[in-house]
């Protein structure tokens, strides 16, 4: 089974420099665990670009989905036989003691 990580935190959060090695040995332990697929930081929500579309119409605006304390500053793609494998793994990465992850499963992967 496939989830998301999704790494939350303040929206003024930039990582200390301490917590990089951290962050480099949970990802080299879940890419040995055979679970990591991918994943990164996003760049400022200052960056982002929100579309809809209704009918015809296009709207495009700056900024997120939605207005919040905390937001989505980066993700992990990984492959668990189970969920409570992945809320295990979810609750060793580095910042979870610093925001929150939100662990959500795909619908299906081929």
């Amino acid at each position: 089974m496939r989830f998301v990580l999704l790494i939350c935190n303040n929206e003024s959060f930039r990582p200390p420099p301490a917590l990089e090695p951290e962050v480099i040995a949970w990802v080299e332990e879940a890419k040995r665990r055979g679970a990591r697929i991918s994943g990164s930081r996003f760049r400022p929500v200052a960056e982002a670009k929100t579309m809809r579309i209704r009918g015809d119409e296009r709207s495009l605006v700056d900024g997120p989905v939605v207005q919040a304390k905390e937001r989505i500053t980066g993700y992990e793609l990984i492959d668990c036989p189970s969920v409570e494998e992945a809320i295990e793994l979810a609750s060793t990465h580095p910042t979870a003691v610093l925001g929150a992850i939100e662990i959500r499963q795909l619908w299906h992967v081929d």
